[in-house]
């Protein structure tokens, strides 16, 4: 039974190795551009309407060809778009963040500032990520690709009922088996 196992492992691992030649990675220098975003923004909006909602309806259209650099609050609004629309398929409401306001550079005034707070202490963006702290307007592709990562982790975190066997702190039980 284990050959038959470590066989079938072996065979697994030359399938996803083999193949296409793997093409490195090209990050651009600069910031993010509002196409580069609106164009994972629309894909992550598909997906959360077809696996969270279950539903196919398009995802609101945007400009991908508009090469300037995608600031901070447009970022913002957009994940704050998206947590509205998956907002009433959460399965629980998760503890909350506590907030460290003097590094939010997100003037209060702002009003992008009040749905940034609140993705913060829900989680969907990290308290001293570049989105909430960078001191300047824009973000770089890595920055926001670590950011969009970060927001649909915590999507699928409350999206979905988690097992009573793997969470029980969830559920009151005094051990995991």
């Amino acid at each position: 039974m284990a050959a038959t196992l470590a066989i079938g492992q072996e065979e697994t691992k030359a399938k996803l190795s083999s193949g296409a030649p793997k093409k490195p990675v090209q990050t651009t220098p600069g910031p993010v551009t509002l196409g580069e975003m609106h164009a994972t923004i629309e894909q992550l909006e598909i997906a959360i309407r077809r696996v969270v909602l279950a539903n196919n309806q398009p995802p609101v259209g945007h400009n991908l060809a508009a090469e300037r650099p995608a600031t901070r609050v447009e970022i913002i609004n957009e994940f704050w778009r998206l947590y509205q629309l998956a907002k009433p398929s959460f399965k629980f409401t998760p503890r909350p963040v506590v907030l460290q306001l003097k590094s939010i550079t997100i003037p209060s005034e702002d009003a992008a500032r009040r749905p940034l707070e609140t993705m913060i202490k829900h989680g969907f963006i990290g308290k001293v990520a570049p989105l909430a702290s960078n001191e300047g307007p824009n973000m770089t592709v890595a920055e926001y690709g670590d950011a969009l990562g970060f927001f649909l982790a915590r999507i699928g975190d409350l999206t979905h009922t988690p097992s009573a066997k793997w969470s029980p702190y969830m559920f009151n039980h005094k051990d995991g088996g």
